[in-house]
């Protein structure tokens, strides 16, 4: 029989930090795994993975997991780039839905972004939290983007643009699709660590790194 767990990935060693030093923080046993770092909270198992960057590294390792685990939810946490003008660096959103921006299987009739055998946006569950005011970010819900390219003023494309997604990223869609294919339900997290349109958002990304994925595992804390 399956050990049940919650599966918590992040895909940098930053956001997979930011997990663990929020869990030292509210002083929560840590025990060490081969696949990651489990826990206990609310009388649920959760494991910490680093599914590493890309959607192929983040769904072959949610394949591995699968084969082993009985996984009652998987919680996606990190950074994503922002193109929506009201959502600010360092605020977080949490996806109402998940699309690809780089998949285009048009010419079999599908919808660009579509999948064979894949809902065009795969549902994700995005619980409402409490409304308050927030000192350090907001949070937004919203569609988020996703692909296996870091976007930029240079190659964004107007088909993006035009999409109002409020970020994107480069591993949700591997873990909405996992998800789905797993019938599985998904959360995805995401902090604002730049904005795509701006010159030099990749070192604004670099800058601000440390801080989003620890507003993003704050938020991620709020929901579990």
């Amino acid at each position: 029989m399956k050990r049940e767990i919650y599966l918590i990935v992040a895909a940098m060693r930053e956001e997979k930090d930011a997990i663990i030093d929020k869990l030292k923080q509210q002083k929560i046993a840590l025990f060490e795994e081969e696949d990651g770092v489990s826990f206990k909270k609310n009388e649920k198992s959760y494991l910490v993975m680093r599914g590493k960057i890309g959607k192929v590294h983040t769904a072959f390792m949610l394949g591995k997991l699968h084969q082993k685990y009985d996984i009652k939810h998987i919680y996606n946490t990190g950074t994503a780039g922002t193109i929506a003008h009201d959502v600010k660096i360092l605020d977080v959103v949490i996806a109402t839905g998940v699309a690809y921006h780089d998949v285009d299987v048009t010419g079999f009739n599908y919808a660009y972004g579509q999948l064979p055998e894949c809902p065009l946006i795969f549902d994700t569950v995005a619980p409402k939290l409490e409304e308050r005011k927030r000192e350090k970010y907001q949070i937004h819900y919203g569609l988020i983007l996703s692909g296996d390219s870091f976007i930029t003023k240079n190659n964004i494309t107007k088909r993006m643009l035009d999409s109002k997604a409020l970020a994107i990223e480069m591993e949700s869609g591997s873990v909405a699709q996992c998800a789905y294919i797993m019938n599985v339900p998904c959360t995805i997290v995401r902090s604002i660590s730049d904005k795509i349109v701006e010159e030099g958002n990749g070192k604004t990304f670099d800058d601000m790194l440390t801080r989003a994925a620890k507003n993003a595992v704050d938020v991620l804390f709020e929901i579990i």
